[in-house]
Protein backbone atom coordinates (compact mmCIF):
# COMPACT_ATOMS: atom_id res chain seq x y z
CA UNK A 1 0.00 0.00 0.00
CA UNK A 2 3.16 2.26 0.27
CA UNK A 3 3.52 4.23 -2.97
CA UNK A 4 6.11 2.30 -6.38
CA UNK A 5 5.72 -0.50 -3.72
CA UNK A 6 6.72 -3.62 -5.54
CA UNK A 7 7.70 -7.36 -4.77
CA UNK A 8 11.35 -8.20 -4.65
CA UNK A 9 12.16 -11.47 -6.91
CA UNK A 10 15.09 -13.18 -9.07
CA UNK A 11 18.09 -10.92 -8.17
CA UNK A 12 17.62 -11.61 -4.94
CA UNK A 13 16.38 -14.75 -3.65
CA UNK A 14 14.97 -16.36 -6.65
CA UNK A 15 11.41 -16.03 -5.42
CA UNK A 16 8.95 -13.30 -4.97
CA UNK A 17 8.67 -11.94 -1.21
CA UNK A 18 7.03 -9.17 0.34
CA UNK A 19 8.20 -9.59 3.75
CA UNK A 20 11.68 -9.55 5.25
CA UNK A 21 13.15 -8.85 8.41
CA UNK A 22 16.29 -9.85 10.49
CA UNK A 23 14.58 -11.47 13.37
CA UNK A 24 17.08 -14.31 14.59
CA UNK A 25 20.30 -15.43 14.43
CA UNK A 26 21.46 -18.93 14.26
CA UNK A 27 24.64 -20.31 15.74
CA UNK A 28 25.28 -23.96 14.29
CA UNK A 29 28.01 -25.66 16.88
CA UNK A 30 31.07 -26.80 14.63
CA UNK A 31 32.11 -29.76 16.49
CA UNK A 32 28.38 -31.52 17.19
CA UNK A 33 26.04 -30.21 14.92
CA UNK A 34 23.54 -28.04 17.46
CA UNK A 35 21.91 -25.16 16.74
CA UNK A 36 20.73 -22.09 18.88
CA UNK A 37 18.22 -19.76 17.76
CA UNK A 38 18.45 -16.20 19.23
CA UNK A 39 15.76 -13.76 18.79
CA UNK A 40 17.43 -9.79 17.73
CA UNK A 41 14.31 -8.36 16.76
CA UNK A 42 11.83 -9.35 19.12
CA UNK A 43 9.13 -6.70 17.70
CA UNK A 44 8.34 -8.67 14.59
CA UNK A 45 4.94 -9.93 14.49
CA UNK A 46 5.95 -13.06 12.86
CA UNK A 47 8.78 -14.33 15.77
CA UNK A 48 6.37 -13.44 17.94
CA UNK A 49 3.91 -15.83 16.82
CA UNK A 50 6.92 -18.56 16.49
CA UNK A 51 7.65 -17.83 19.99
CA UNK A 52 3.88 -18.90 21.79
CA UNK A 53 3.72 -21.51 19.23
CA UNK A 54 7.58 -23.30 19.96
CA UNK A 55 8.30 -21.70 23.96
CA UNK A 56 11.82 -23.69 24.21
CA UNK A 57 13.27 -23.10 20.24
CA UNK A 58 13.77 -19.09 20.61
CA UNK A 59 15.87 -17.44 22.86
CA UNK A 60 16.41 -14.08 23.86
CA UNK A 61 19.65 -12.39 22.67
CA UNK A 62 20.14 -12.07 25.84
CA UNK A 63 21.47 -15.64 25.99
CA UNK A 64 23.79 -15.02 23.49
CA UNK A 65 27.54 -15.24 24.91
CA UNK A 66 29.08 -11.99 24.17
CA UNK A 67 31.98 -14.02 22.51
CA UNK A 68 29.67 -14.49 19.76
CA UNK A 69 27.91 -11.26 19.69
CA UNK A 70 31.10 -9.72 18.80
CA UNK A 71 31.05 -11.78 15.35
CA UNK A 72 27.40 -10.59 14.81
CA UNK A 73 27.19 -9.41 11.46
CA UNK A 74 24.41 -6.76 9.54
CA UNK A 75 22.85 -9.14 6.45
CA UNK A 76 23.82 -8.75 3.53
CA UNK A 77 20.96 -9.84 1.39
CA UNK A 78 18.42 -7.64 3.60
CA UNK A 79 21.00 -4.82 3.03
CA UNK A 80 20.47 -5.42 -0.62
CA UNK A 81 16.90 -5.34 -0.19
CA UNK A 82 17.18 -1.78 1.57
CA UNK A 83 19.57 -0.57 -0.70
CA UNK A 84 17.23 -1.20 -3.63
CA UNK A 85 14.40 0.55 -1.91
CA UNK A 86 16.71 3.51 -1.12
CA UNK A 87 17.19 4.62 -4.24
CA UNK A 88 13.90 6.14 -4.28
CA UNK A 89 12.38 6.57 -0.72
CA UNK A 90 15.68 8.74 0.17
CA UNK A 91 13.63 11.41 -1.29
CA UNK A 92 11.49 13.65 1.13
CA UNK A 93 9.61 16.30 -0.87
CA UNK A 94 6.53 14.75 -2.09
CA UNK A 95 6.72 16.65 -5.90
CA UNK A 96 10.41 15.65 -5.88
CA UNK A 97 9.05 11.67 -4.94
CA UNK A 98 5.97 11.56 -6.96
CA UNK A 99 7.80 12.80 -10.09
CA UNK A 100 11.24 10.80 -9.56
CA UNK A 101 13.46 13.96 -9.79
CA UNK A 102 16.37 12.95 -7.41
CA UNK A 103 16.21 8.79 -7.97
CA UNK A 104 19.53 7.21 -7.43
CA UNK A 105 20.86 3.65 -8.45
CA UNK A 106 23.85 1.38 -7.74
CA UNK A 107 26.80 2.41 -9.77
CA UNK A 108 28.75 -0.79 -12.17
CA UNK A 109 31.65 -2.24 -11.46
CA UNK A 110 34.34 -4.26 -13.45
CA UNK A 111 34.43 -7.86 -12.15
CA UNK A 112 36.21 -10.52 -14.28
CA UNK A 113 35.64 -9.18 -17.50
CA UNK A 114 32.43 -7.94 -17.13
CA UNK A 115 30.22 -4.91 -15.86
CA UNK A 116 27.88 -5.50 -12.58
CA UNK A 117 26.49 -3.69 -9.85
CA UNK A 118 28.43 -2.84 -7.13
CA UNK A 119 27.71 -5.87 -4.29
CA UNK A 120 27.70 -4.55 -0.71
CA UNK A 121 31.00 -4.98 1.23
CA UNK A 122 32.60 -5.07 4.63
CA UNK A 123 35.04 -2.39 5.72
CA UNK A 124 36.19 -1.44 9.28
CA UNK A 125 36.33 2.46 9.39
CA UNK A 126 35.29 5.38 11.24
CA UNK A 127 31.91 6.99 10.62
CA UNK A 128 31.69 10.61 9.92
CA UNK A 129 30.81 12.25 13.26
CA UNK A 130 31.82 8.75 14.93
CA UNK A 131 35.47 8.64 17.14
CA UNK A 132 36.09 4.98 17.09
CA UNK A 133 36.31 2.24 13.92
CA UNK A 134 33.38 0.44 13.08
CA UNK A 135 32.69 -2.96 11.24
CA UNK A 136 29.81 -1.61 8.81
CA UNK A 137 28.22 -2.48 5.62
CA UNK A 138 28.56 -0.16 2.97
CA UNK A 139 27.65 0.93 -0.65
CA UNK A 140 27.64 3.91 -2.65
CA UNK A 141 24.44 5.06 -4.88
CA UNK A 142 25.23 7.46 -8.19
CA UNK A 143 22.47 9.40 -9.83
CA UNK A 144 19.65 7.62 -12.10
CA UNK A 145 21.52 9.62 -14.90
CA UNK A 146 25.21 10.22 -14.79
CA UNK A 147 28.00 8.19 -13.27
CA UNK A 148 29.56 10.54 -10.72
CA UNK A 149 28.49 9.13 -6.70
CA UNK A 150 26.36 11.22 -4.66
CA UNK A 151 25.45 9.06 -1.69
CA UNK A 152 26.39 6.19 0.59
CA UNK A 153 24.76 3.83 2.45
CA UNK A 154 26.29 2.06 5.78
CA UNK A 155 24.89 -0.62 8.09
CA UNK A 156 26.40 -0.45 11.48
CA UNK A 157 27.49 -4.09 13.27
CA UNK A 158 28.74 -3.14 16.76
CA UNK A 159 27.20 -3.08 20.02
CA UNK A 160 24.46 -0.85 20.39
CA UNK A 161 24.55 0.17 16.87
CA UNK A 162 23.14 -3.11 15.16
CA UNK A 163 21.25 -2.73 12.65
CA UNK A 164 21.19 1.27 12.36
CA UNK A 165 21.71 2.88 8.85
CA UNK A 166 22.96 5.33 7.66
CA UNK A 167 23.07 7.41 4.57
CA UNK A 168 25.50 9.98 3.68
CA UNK A 169 24.61 12.45 1.22
CA UNK A 170 27.50 14.88 -0.53
CA UNK A 171 26.45 18.44 -0.87
CA UNK A 172 24.98 19.20 -4.90
CA UNK A 173 28.61 20.59 -6.93
CA UNK A 174 30.71 18.42 -5.10
CA UNK A 175 32.09 16.38 -7.82
CA UNK A 176 33.59 12.67 -6.62
CA UNK A 177 34.16 9.87 -8.82
CA UNK A 178 31.34 6.95 -8.45
CA UNK A 179 32.51 3.88 -9.76
CA UNK A 180 32.16 3.51 -12.85
CA UNK A 181 34.49 6.64 -13.39
CA UNK A 182 37.18 5.06 -11.05
CA UNK A 183 36.81 2.17 -13.33
CA UNK A 184 37.61 4.05 -16.55
CA UNK A 185 40.46 6.10 -15.27
CA UNK A 186 41.96 2.23 -13.99
CA UNK A 187 41.20 1.05 -17.53
CA UNK A 188 42.58 4.15 -19.43
CA UNK A 189 45.89 4.53 -17.38
CA UNK A 190 48.73 3.78 -19.69
CA UNK A 191 51.07 2.45 -16.90
CA UNK A 192 48.42 0.08 -15.72
CA UNK A 193 47.66 -1.26 -18.82
CA UNK A 194 51.30 -2.03 -19.71
CA UNK A 195 51.36 -4.09 -16.44
CA UNK A 196 48.22 -6.21 -17.72
CA UNK A 197 49.74 -6.72 -20.92
CA UNK A 198 52.99 -8.25 -19.11
CA UNK A 199 51.10 -10.06 -16.11
CA UNK A 200 48.35 -11.64 -18.78
CA UNK A 201 50.01 -13.38 -21.52
CA UNK A 202 48.24 -16.05 -23.56
CA UNK A 203 47.48 -18.78 -21.30
CA UNK A 204 46.68 -16.27 -18.49
CA UNK A 205 43.67 -14.70 -17.07
CA UNK A 206 43.52 -11.29 -15.37
CA UNK A 207 40.50 -11.16 -13.08
CA UNK A 208 39.82 -7.65 -12.05
CA UNK A 209 38.12 -8.28 -8.30
CA UNK A 210 35.44 -5.93 -6.64
CA UNK A 211 35.47 -2.46 -6.20
CA UNK A 212 35.91 -0.73 -2.87
CA UNK A 213 34.79 2.85 -2.38
CA UNK A 214 36.08 3.45 0.96
CA UNK A 215 35.66 7.23 3.49
CA UNK A 216 38.42 8.23 4.67
CA UNK A 217 37.75 11.66 6.13
CA UNK A 218 36.91 13.94 3.99
CA UNK A 219 38.13 12.06 1.04
CA UNK A 220 37.60 8.61 -0.87
CA UNK A 221 40.02 5.86 -1.68
CA UNK A 222 39.00 3.02 -4.16
CA UNK A 223 40.60 -0.07 -4.00
CA UNK A 224 40.44 -3.14 -6.09
CA UNK A 225 42.42 -6.13 -6.33
CA UNK A 226 44.14 -7.77 -9.44
CA UNK A 227 44.11 -11.84 -9.42
CA UNK A 228 45.75 -13.81 -12.55
CA UNK A 229 44.78 -17.44 -13.22
CA UNK A 230 46.13 -19.38 -15.24
CA UNK A 231 43.50 -21.24 -17.48
CA UNK A 232 44.83 -24.58 -16.49
CA UNK A 233 44.05 -23.97 -12.82
CA UNK A 234 40.52 -23.36 -10.75
CA UNK A 235 41.79 -21.09 -8.15
CA UNK A 236 43.22 -17.31 -8.87
CA UNK A 237 46.39 -15.61 -7.19
CA UNK A 238 46.23 -12.55 -5.85
CA UNK A 239 49.20 -10.45 -8.06
CA UNK A 240 48.23 -7.18 -7.64
CA UNK A 241 46.24 -3.88 -5.82
CA UNK A 242 45.29 -1.00 -7.15
CA UNK A 243 44.52 2.22 -5.51
CA UNK A 244 43.05 5.56 -6.50
CA UNK A 245 41.96 8.59 -5.24
CA UNK A 246 40.28 11.38 -6.86
CA UNK A 247 43.37 12.15 -9.15
CA UNK A 248 45.66 9.15 -9.66
CA UNK A 249 45.66 5.67 -9.78
CA UNK A 250 48.38 3.58 -8.66
CA UNK A 251 49.19 -0.47 -8.61
CA UNK A 252 51.71 -2.23 -6.51
CA UNK A 253 52.17 -5.97 -5.43
CA UNK A 254 50.58 -4.86 -2.03
CA UNK A 255 48.10 -2.54 -0.43
CA UNK A 256 50.64 -1.15 1.68
CA UNK A 257 52.68 -0.90 -1.21
CA UNK A 258 49.91 0.86 -3.05
CA UNK A 259 49.00 3.22 -0.20
CA UNK A 260 52.98 4.66 -0.21
CA UNK A 261 52.75 5.11 -3.81
CA UNK A 262 49.24 7.14 -3.69
CA UNK A 263 50.48 8.84 -0.80
CA UNK A 264 54.04 9.57 -1.49
CA UNK A 265 57.08 9.04 0.98
CA UNK A 266 56.25 12.60 2.30
CA UNK A 267 52.90 11.76 2.87
CA UNK A 268 50.08 13.55 0.63
CA UNK A 269 46.75 12.74 1.36
CA UNK A 270 43.85 11.46 -0.96
CA UNK A 271 42.56 14.29 -2.60
CA UNK A 272 39.22 15.31 -1.92
CA UNK A 273 36.41 15.81 -3.90
CA UNK A 274 36.75 18.96 -6.02
CA UNK A 275 33.65 21.40 -7.13
CA UNK A 276 32.54 20.66 -10.36
CA UNK A 277 32.95 24.58 -11.35
CA UNK A 278 36.69 25.54 -9.62
CA UNK A 279 37.98 22.17 -9.38
CA UNK A 280 39.96 23.22 -6.00
CA UNK A 281 40.10 20.66 -3.03
CA UNK A 282 37.34 20.70 -0.75
CA UNK A 283 39.89 20.92 1.90
CA UNK A 284 41.61 23.79 2.48
CA UNK A 285 43.00 26.14 4.92
CA UNK A 286 44.37 25.18 8.56
CA UNK A 287 41.36 23.02 9.26
CA UNK A 288 41.73 20.69 6.32
CA UNK A 289 45.55 20.42 6.87
CA UNK A 290 44.97 19.01 10.23
CA UNK A 291 42.63 16.67 8.60
CA UNK A 292 44.92 16.07 6.06
CA UNK A 293 47.86 14.95 8.39
CA UNK A 294 45.19 13.20 10.83
CA UNK A 295 44.38 10.72 8.02
CA UNK A 296 47.78 10.70 6.80
CA UNK A 297 48.95 9.30 10.22
CA UNK A 298 46.25 7.23 10.43
CA UNK A 299 46.88 5.45 7.60
CA UNK A 300 50.35 5.18 8.03
CA UNK A 301 49.35 3.12 11.55
CA UNK A 302 46.98 1.00 9.84
CA UNK A 303 49.54 -0.09 6.97
CA UNK A 304 52.40 -1.03 9.72
CA UNK A 305 49.91 -2.58 12.19
CA UNK A 306 48.39 -5.00 9.10
CA UNK A 307 51.82 -5.58 8.25
CA UNK A 308 52.78 -7.04 11.94
CA UNK A 309 49.50 -9.08 11.93
CA UNK A 310 50.55 -10.56 9.02
CA UNK A 311 53.53 -11.10 10.50
CA UNK A 312 52.15 -12.83 13.37
CA UNK A 313 49.81 -15.02 11.39
CA UNK A 314 52.19 -16.21 9.37
CA UNK A 315 54.55 -17.15 12.06
CA UNK A 316 51.28 -19.05 14.22
CA UNK A 317 50.17 -20.90 11.35
CA UNK A 318 53.69 -22.08 10.39
CA UNK A 319 53.86 -23.10 14.22
CA UNK A 320 49.91 -25.16 13.19
CA UNK A 321 48.78 -22.63 15.79
CA UNK A 322 45.09 -22.37 13.98
CA UNK A 323 43.35 -20.16 16.79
Amino acid sequence: RYPYSTRFGEEFFGIDINYIRNSVKIVVDAYNGSVEFFVIDPDDPLIQMYQKAFPTLLQSIDAMPESLKEHIRYPRDLFSVQAEINLKYHMTDPNVFFNKQDQWRIGNEVFFDRTQPVTPYFVIMTLPGETEEEFVLILPFTPLVGEKMVSWMAARSDGDNYGKLLTFTFPRGIQVDGPEQVEARITSDETIGREFTLLCPEGKLCIRGNLLVIPIGDSIMYVEPLFIRPQALDFPELKKVIVADATRVVMADTLSEALKELLGEGGTAPTAATTEAEETPRLEGEAGTEEIERVISGLKGTISALEEALAELEKALKGGDLQ
